[in-house]
């Protein structure tokens, strides 16, 4: 099931996507054009319904693989990736504490930078962490997953998102707070 197009001045650009957590989310497919082991951002604006509900996916291609994005249910991001081509180990794994509540609009980014094994993430245009892998964790292809929004390997997300954006290079800090207030929804939200 197509998940509801809601247009309302409550959404960062005017209409958003709502997700009911069950049955909605978004196929991309698995053309390689979404088969990015190089360089990434990932970027996003959400608006959780229930956080504390289950692990959910706002996006995801394979854990141990692509990339893969978890709603953890203390309301922090984890990011994933990983060599093993599909979802299964190796892959490597690291977290942003402190980034999703309920009901609440929020900026999220994630770079990736291949050559320096690092990753950053940002919540609300802002710098939150950085952690960096060992070349056996590197990021493969998976011939077997599609690119899903509002959905993966766990529970699919319940709530709300827009301007879902991702790049093939690593976007600079500076490029990342200029999408937050781009469509900041309430004015205040980004930080940076």
């Amino acid at each position: 099931m197509p998940p509801k197009s809601v247009i309302s001045s409550d959404c960062p650009s005017d209409a958003c996507i709502k997700f009911n957590g069950s049955t909605d989310y978004i196929n991309c497919g698995n053309k390689p054009s979404v088969q990015i082991t190089g360089d990434l951002t990932l970027v996003y604006w959400a608006k959780p319904v229930n956080v504390a509900s289950a692990r959910q996916n706002p996006l995801c291609k394979s854990y141990g693989a692509e990339f893969c994005l978890t709603m953890e249910p203390a309301g922090s991001l984890s990011y994933y990736h990983g060599s093993a081509g599909r979802n299964a180990s190796p892959y490597m794994g690291f977290g942003s504490s402190g980034m999703f509540s309920n009901g609440t609009w929020v900026h999220v980014a994630v770079t990736r930078n291949v050559s320096g094994r690092r990753m950053k993430s940002y919540k609300n245009g802002s710098y939150k962490s950085t952690v960096t892998w060992t070349s056996d964790k590197d990021p493969s292809v998976s011939l077997a997953y599609n690119l899903q929004i509002g959905a993966g390997y766990v529970s699919k997300f319940n709530g709300f998102m827009d301007e879902v954006l991702i790049f093939n290079r690593t976007l600079s800090d500076f490029e990342i707070c200029s999408l937050c207030h781009e469509h900041d929804p309430t004015g205040s939200t980004c930080t940076c």
